[in-house]
């Protein structure tokens, strides 16, 4: 699928009023430094949005740094997925340095492509502001340094375990029941179905949902 710009701007304009979302995925479609700035604006004034994956686009770090001004403001984003979008260190610091005032993104996934990796003083900054914040579970950025890919390892561990989310007594009982094959109450769960057109994939959520196809 190829938006482009101009339909992602009337999806920012929509993420603007729009109270019911609560996962984008924009991956792959040439999205540029215009839409990709739209969305970024709409980011500060929606409130329920959890994810937005914009991987594969050309949005750059002028759109970097209004997605950083937007994490200090959102309170609702969990994930943040920007894999192969065109960044270089100004936006990946921006974006880092964001989580010293954001206590909600638990992902962070950047990894932009033949990125030769932080170092020196821009990685300091980076393990600065992933030890600072106490919250974020995952980030994905390389550092030339190993210490530094260390002190990002452990501070990201310790936020796990603030979490409960090492060894909890919760994560054992569904790893048991895995390795059991045994049933479970599924409680909440979310669901992604991805195909080619007329792959059945509308039929499929309607049956799901008991609904006639």
């Amino acid at each position: 699928c190829e938006l482009g710009d101009e339909a992602a701007v009337i999806i920012a304009d929509t993420l603007r009023v729009n109270r019911f979302l609560v996962l984008l995925n924009l991956s792959a479609n040439r999205i540029g430094r215009k839409g990709g700035s739209e969305l970024a604006k709409a980011l500060s004034a929606n409130s329920t949005l959890e994810e937005i994956g914009l991987d594969f686009n050309e949005i750059g770090d002028s759109t970097a740094l209004l997605l950083a001004k937007a994490l200090k403001e959102n309170t609702s984003l969990l994930a943040l997925k920007l894999v192969h979008s065109g960044l270089t260190d100004k936006g990946i610091v921006a974006l880092f340095e964001s989580l010293t005032v954001n206590r909600t993104l638990r992902v962070l996934a950047l990894l932009p492509e033949n990125y030769p990796g932080l170092r020196g003083p821009l990685a300091e900054r980076v393990v600065n502001a992933i030890t600072h914040n106490n919250v974020v579970l995952r980030v994905d950025i390389f550092c030339v340094d190993t210490a530094f890919e260390m002190e990002i390892t452990q501070a990201l561990g310790a936020n796990a375990e603030r979490y409960g989310l090492v060894n909890s007594k919760e994560n054992v009982r569904f790893e048991e029941i895995l390795r059991g094959n045994r049933k479970a109450p599924w409680n909440r769960a979310r669901l992604m179905f991805v195909g080619q057109g007329k792959a059945g994939k509308t039929a499929t959520v309607r049956s799901l949902l008991g609904k006639k196809i």
